[in-house]
């Protein structure tokens, strides 16, 4: 509600900055530069109770993660949440002694196990091996080493009609869950496809990559 907010406001942000013509001033601002320095933004006692949480964290082991990694995604640190606060209150269930299972991120490769008669000519000068190779690197600098640095653990599924892909695929990604197989589908694009340039198959690996993860 507009109450609760303004409540945490005032907790924690400058007088000066709570001010409707300054609140103005700081939207203005930051709409024109994209960027903004807020000078003395939170209350004198709020940034002296970070500083010394801040210079007394020791490690990953006083932050937690919150959200997912895709929206809204930020680290906490510990004792500073309203989560925190009651888990310390000196009941038997407090937060400390709660399982926190680890969060997941789940990644569906499809349609990387080609084979190398798939690749049209002069479009790429590279194996399908290759392309498996460089998705690898890429998925591993851009996606799981991130991923880990904030707490997930990262899976790996795989669908594929060329059954020649399993051991490259398996070798490279590990997948916890994996198809190969031949395509035997329909040789036709389902209706609301006509527009795509996409083959029958490519409609039909996702449809089926789909259906096993969710087995």
């Amino acid at each position: 509600s507009s109450s609760s907010s303004s409540s945490l406001l005032d907790t924690w942000v400058g007088r000066v900055y709570r001010k409707p013509n300054m609140m103005k001033k700081v939207r203005k601002a930051f709409l024109d530069e994209s960027s903004i320095e807020l000078r003395n933004f939170l209350r004198k006692d709020k940034y002296e109770a970070l500083a010394a949480a801040f210079e007394a964290a020791d490690g990953k082991e006083a932050y937690r993660h919150v959200g997912p990694l895709h929206r809204q995604s930020y680290l906490c640190l510990s004792g500073f949440s309203s989560e925190d606060k009651e888990g310390s209150s000196g009941s038997s269930s407090s937060s400390s002694s709660k399982v926190v299972p680890t969060p997941r991120l789940g990644i569906l490769l499809l349609g990387l196990g080609i084979r190398d008669s798939d690749v049209p000519s002069g479009h790429y000068n590279i194996s399908a091996e290759e392309t498996a190779k460089i998705c690898k690197e890429m998925f591993s600098r851009h996606v799981v080493n991130p991923a880990k640095n904030v707490g997930y653990e990262v899976d790996f599924f795989a669908h594929s009609w060329n059954p020649e892909a399993e051991e490259s695929m398996n070798r490279l990604f590990k997948p916890v869950k994996s198809i190969y197989e031949k395509y035997t589908g329909p040789r036709s694009k389902p209706g609301f496809m006509e527009w795509m340039d996409w083959r029958p198959e490519h409609f039909y690996d996702l449809e089926e990559g789909v259906s096993m993860v969710s087995r």
